[in-house]
């Protein structure tokens, strides 16, 4: 495997210091200053790998689903073939709580969708990442219902799921005490178990 750039190592770098300043201070508030003091950079640099905070933004959204993407896969190592044990990772991979948690790329993720409301280069990343998401969900519900659910069935379940998710993780953001900790993850076990019935 090649070694990535140097220019994608500090693209990358710098997208690690704007979701942790936006995870902190919102995306409004998530200056170029503030995301080179906290990358230890000139502020200057970030101008030579990005052409703006939009910019910034946009390839922050990859590096915040290759994560979960890395989290998922995880958990995949260790269910099996199993497709409930594979479905339930996907669960866990976006609401668990443990080690590899980051509260900061779930407020990051927040911060990308409230962007995407009113512009609409971020909304088109963003609904393609939902649809990403939606559409693993669809193949692991396929794999994981009984013979004769229908098309339908398994698309509404996807949707249902994914769509908590999202809310979850909004939740998640803004209160994070408003449930007991470990609450998200057993309720949506318990609602994707449902689904299957």
């Amino acid at each position: 495997m090649a070694r990535p750039s140097n220019t994608a190592q500090r693209r990358d770098e710098i997208a690690a210091s704007f979701i942790e300043v936006m995870a902190a201070t919102g995306y409004a508030g998530a200056t170029m200053a503030a995301v080179a003091e906290r990358a230890g950079i000139p502020q200057g640099l970030i101008h030579h790998h990005f052409d703006g905070k939009l910019d910034l933004l946009m390839h922050s959204v990859g590096r915040l689903e290759r994560r979960l993407v890395e989290r998922y896969e995880t958990r995949l190592r260790r269910t099996g073939t199993d497709p409930v044990r594979r479905l339930l990772a996907f669960v866990d991979a976006h609401v668990a709580l443990g080690a590899d948690a980051d509260r900061a790329s779930v407020t990051a993720w927040v911060c990308v969708g409230a962007e995407a409301v009113a512009e609409p280069a971020v909304r088109r990343i963003y609904v393609q990442a939902l649809r990403r998401r939606r559409d693993e969900l669809r193949e692991l519900f396929a794999a994981a219902s009984a013979p004769r659910t229908s098309r339908a069935r398994v698309l509404e379940s996807a949707g249902a799921v994914a769509a908590a998710i999202e809310g979850i993780f909004q939740v998640a953001a803004v209160d994070p005490t408003f449930a007991a900790r470990g609450h998200a993850v057993r309720t949506m076990r318990r609602m994707t178990l449902g689904l299957l019935r």
